[in-house]
């Protein structure tokens, strides 16, 4: 009747909808169907937040009007350890420093400072000056330091630089003592209006360090919104704020995100150590905070697959509740399915980039992967979840949702499963068909891609000496993984590009491994060599990247900050890059030379805030991919210009390795 004209003129509407959708994008850039083994869901699912280690303490620079219409700040700070100390000190402006320990004893600076400059692009052309003390065999206690500007203001300066919302400067402060604050979120949906916590706790040598009669005696994290406002939140150590058990350490705080954007956070914790000496530790962390657009309505249905003739796959659509939204997601489910006794097993994992029309996304389902197993419908999904790719961060999840079925998939999958190898994992599977694949691969070029980092002002690889390669530059640019990743397709369509390997620096590595899991491109025509290649890239985030952010505010550095590139928004990017397409990631490191703090290091500024040991941005822990292809550390070479060593990308020797091994 009626109702059933409705619903097949529906059915044929979004049919209609998605075919053009998917034409479009099949002819420009066509996003690929993955799926894998049920081994491999662990590695895909939503991680716990990660927790950062800190050693330093950060303390904001606030200018007040001083005598001579000069600028001053001064302020305590504690040191706990006798052994060394080093303090490092930002600011716009030109000062001078006075630095006095407990007994009111000023230390003598002029032989102690070394001055530097702190990288934010990852070629070294944008940095910002710093000046680093390094005090031998200090005094315990409360020591002090005034900044004060050397040059004169106008009443109306003062006025704005006293008056603004922002840091005037930054002080770091590092001493050598086992005491380390250690902080994480309590939850990754961190879209608008969801209330999330702050946890942060102290551990000495790896205990808790509530058991050691180490006493906190402050406890406070500073949120910085999207408007500038600074919200200040004491942290309790109560049960009720996130913070697991009364009296056990750890120190939790709530709040909800109301606004969209990115924020910071600065956590501090003060007390008295197990020697009744005053401590400071602090942890920096920013996130972005993505608008509540999509949330699952726990309904999905099988869909015929719209590529013409094709029995093998069907499409699962999934329901969100009302919305409208143009930006991409990540969709991500696990496939279960039934097996002769009528129970359900896991078959397989699917995902794809997807865009929200009329209320659902879609999902390939290769019917091999119920065939290779003995399974058919029913069909129910598992932890499907739904990423936002500006920051990688869920946005949704449910724990199941059972898949309506429109269609009988039985006859199919019996089919499959009577053929030789039918339980083989091929390609097709595991990434899905490649609409308009180039068949004639002598007709366009081949090329080693090579792609540079975030915010770099040229290509640093053009001196590298690699053969048929192509230089992919965007000057000074801030683009999270996946809008770089589509600047470099288009590069490499505009070269003509038939097939290609890529090298990245820096950032330019998980923009090749983000283009070469997502979508079809060049890359997946390479022939006999490795895919894709990197060196200093921090594929797990840099511990860094916070106080880069306040860093970049603070310059007014204009290039902005990176979520993808701090440990969190990492984490959360990983897990979208599958065992298959992580087994082409080639990567090499590189470090000063291994050793004791101060016998060695890239940057002395840039060593008081990462983990060691590092090159100089990229910290060696946090430069790994599991299941990736770890082509060695080697020492004595540096991240960007103007560092203790020579600049990585330099080394001709590994060039010459990449050169070699890279497919085209």
């Amino acid at each position: 009747g009626i109702n059933a004209e409705y619903g097949a003129m529906k059915f044929q509407t979004l049919t209609l909808i998605f075919f053009l959708i998917f034409a479009l994008s099949s002819s420009l850039l066509q996003r690929k169907q993955r799926a894998g083994l049920p081994s491999e869901f662990s590695s895909l699912r939503i991680p716990e937040p990660i927790t950062q280690t800190q050693s330093s303490f950060e303390i904001p620079i606030l200018f007040q009007p001083s005598i001579s219409s000069s600028l001053s700040f001064a302020t305590p700070f504690a040191i706990d350890s006798d052994e060394v100390f080093a303090i490092s000190v930002y600011s716009p402006h030109d000062v001078e420093i006075v630095i006095t320990d407990p007994a009111d004893h000023p230390i003598d600076l002029s032989k102690i400072g070394v001055k530097e400059h702190f990288p934010i692009g990852d070629d070294g052309a944008i940095s910002i000056p710093v000046t680093t003390y390094v005090v031998e065999k200090p005094l315990v206690g409360v020591w002090s330091i005034d900044v004060k500007t050397t040059e004169n203001f106008s009443p109306e300066k003062i006025a704005q630089i006293t008056e603004d919302n922002i840091d005037d400067g930054k002080l770091v402060i590092w001493n050598s003592s086992p005491l380390l604050i250690s902080s994480r979120f309590s939850t990754y949906f961190l879209k608008q209006n969801n209330q999330i916590g702050l946890i942060a706790m102290l551990t000495q040598n790896e205990i808790n360090a509530k058991s050691l009669n180490i006493s906190v005696t402050h406890a406070e994290v500073e949120i910085t919104k999207p408007d500038g406002e600074h919200v200040h939140i004491e942290m309790l150590d109560d049960g009720l704020h996130a913070d697991g058990y009364a009296n056990d350490g750890i120190y939790g705080a709530l709040f909800i995100v109301d606004e969209e954007g990115e924020y910071s956070s600065r956590t501090e914790l003060l007390g008295m150590n197990d020697e009744n000496v005053p401590f400071q530790r602090s942890t920096e962390r920013f996130f972005k905070v993505v608008p509540d657009l999509v949330n699952l309505d726990g309904t999905a249905h099988t869909v015929p697959s719209r590529i013409p003739g094709d029995d093998e796959r069907i499409l699962i659509s999934i329901g969100v509740k009302p919305t409208t939204t143009s930006r991409d997601y990540r969709g991500y489910a696990e496939v279960l399915a039934t097996n002769s006794n009528g129970k359900l097993v896991p078959a397989c994992w699917i995902s794809s980039v997807v865009n929200i029309v009329n209320n659902q996304f879609e999902l390939e389902l290769n019917l091999n992967w119920l065939s290779r197993s003995g399974l058919k419908e029913p069909i129910v999904l598992q932890n499907v979840y739904v990423d936002d790719l500006d920051t990688n961060f869920p946005v949704t999840f449910l724990d199941h949702i059972s898949v309506a079925s429109t269609f009988s998939t039985d006859l199919t999958v019996s089919k499959l499963r009577n053929r030789a190898n039918f339980d083989e994992i091929t390609t097709e599977m595991r990434v899905g068909k490649w609409l308009n694949r180039p068949t004639n691969l002598t007709a366009g070029a081949s090329s080693l891609v090579a792609i540079h980092g975030y915010c770099s002002a040229t290509n640093p690889w053009t001196s590298a000496g690699f053969t048929d390669a192509s230089y992919f530059v965007n000057p000074k640019a801030n683009l999270n993984h996946n809008e770089f990743s589509k600047k470099v397709y288009d590069f490499t369509e505009s070269q003509g590009l038939a097939s290609c390997s890529s090298v990245g620096h820096s950032q330019g590595g998980n923009v090749g491994a983000h283009l070469h899991n997502h979508y079809w491109s060049c890359l997946d025509n390479a022939q006999e060599g490795r895919i894709v290649q990197s060196v200093g890239t921090p594929y797990k985030g840099c511990t860094g990247a916070g106080v880069a952010a306040d860093l970049i505010k603070i310059f007014g550095v204009a290039c902005g900050s990176n979520y993808d590139l701090t440990t969190d928004g990492s984490v959360n990017w990983l897990k979208g890059i599958d065992a298959y397409h992580r087994s082409h990631i080639y990567y090499y490191t590189t470090t000063y030379k291994l050793g004791t703090f101060f016998g060695d290091y890239c940057n002395l500024a840039v060593n008081l805030i990462l983990q060691w040991p590092n090159d100089g941005t990229t910290e060696l822990d946090y430069a790994q991919v599991p299941g990736g292809n770890n082509l060695g550390n080697k020492e004595k070479w540096c991240h960007t210009e103007d560092m203790g060593y020579p600049f990585q990308v330099t080394d001709a020797a590994r060039n010459k390795e990449i050169n070699a091994n890279a497919a085209r």
